[in-house]
């Protein structure tokens, strides 16, 4: 959250310019590996199943699905409306992340999904699958939509709900950021202390001395103090 976070200053219009992309458009992006558990598909068909001229979305990054995906694009006649831009250097993700209007995670493979969070803690509004954890970042009409994973009509029914009501984002980026502060690097370890001290404090581990769990719940509270 210290390299990601909101920045208003920045010149959106210039910036969307300088990246290939309409400045008046309701801007979608992803950032991550364009590989096939992306399921970036699902979004190319749920944009041309949309057929509207207001919207675009960015694909930023590189993978094995790219070459498919641009001719996906290219098949459904997308023209302008998806940018792929390649690979993003993290000094440059902060101001295309504020350079958007809305995050697109259609994975149904996410793990944890750092790139969500990133986009969160710059205060955007996202569209995910709902699927693995992504339904423990976004909360359904709060800071954004979930959609049934690999479904296109669900998909395109909510990416239209987000740009038909440009009134609702401002919430959602509030949304978002509140959210993604629970994730921080401090909250984080303190909860991991608290879930070894409670386990510690068990019949079994009082009688048994766990050393090893001792060990771990030492060098976590080093980190936290090294955090600080």
């Amino acid at each position: 959250m210290e390299h990601f976070h909101p920045e208003p200053e920045i010149d959106r219009k210039a910036n969307r310019i300088n990246w290939g992309l309409d400045p008046d458009r309701l801007t979608f992006l992803f950032v991550g590996r364009v590989d096939g558990e992306k399921r970036l598909d699902v979004i190319l068909q749920a944009l041309h199943l949309l057929n509207r001229d207001d919207i675009q979305l960015v694909i930023a990054g590189n993978g094995a699905a790219l070459n498919g995906l641009r001719s996906l694009a290219d098949k459904l006649n997308l023209g302008k409306q998806v940018r792929f831009i390649g690979f993003i250097s993290v000094t440059e993700l902060s101001t295309l992340l504020n350079s958007v209007d809305i995050f697109v995670m259609p994975s149904e493979a996410e793990l944890l999904s750092i790139a969500t969070l990133e986009a969160m803690a710059c205060g955007l509004p996202v569209l995910a699958a709902e699927a693995q954890a992504l339904p423990e970042l976004v909360s359904h009409g709060i800071n954004g939509y979930l959609f049934k994973p690999g479904n296109t009509e669900d998909a395109a029914k909510y990416m239209a709900i987000l740009a038909d009501h440009p009134e609702d984002l401002p919430g959602m980026r509030k949304a978002s950021l509140d959210k993604v502060r629970q994730h921080n690097l401090e909250n984080t370890i303190n909860t991991y202390a608290k879930i070894y001290e409670t386990l510690l404090a068990t019949p079994k581990h009082a009688h048994t001395q766990d050393i090893s769990i001792k060990i771990k719940l030492k060098a976590i509270k080093q980190k936290l103090d090294m955090s600080e």
